[in-house]
């Protein structure tokens, strides 16, 4: 809850919003953190900026667009990202 308000500005009010869907365990792919993964469904309102200590860039993707860039750039997103969207999104 306090990484999503510290890095895209969204306040969860209560912690059982947030379901948690699975942790990825720590390997060299993804930094050797512990992934917690969760989801929320939410309609914001979110930051207008992002916090720049904790985000490099965030925007809007469509499904295909995403599913797309990932398969041409893979470089452009990080080895998380990447094990995340194969155990999720694919």
């Amino acid at each position: 809850m306090r990484e999503l308000r510290e890095e895209i500005g969204v306040v969860v009010g209560e912690p059982d919003a947030l379901e948690p869907l699975f942790t990825l365990t720590p390997c060299d792919a993804n930094g050797w953190e512990f992934l917690r993964v969760f989801r929320l469904r939410s309609r914001g309102p979110f930051a207008l900026s992002l916090n720049a200590a904790e985000v490099e860039r965030g925007e809007w993707w469509e499904r295909p667009e995403l599913l797309r860039a990932l398969v041409e750039r893979p470089k452009e997103f990080t080895n998380a990202l990447r094990m995340l969207w194969e155990k999720i999104g694919a």
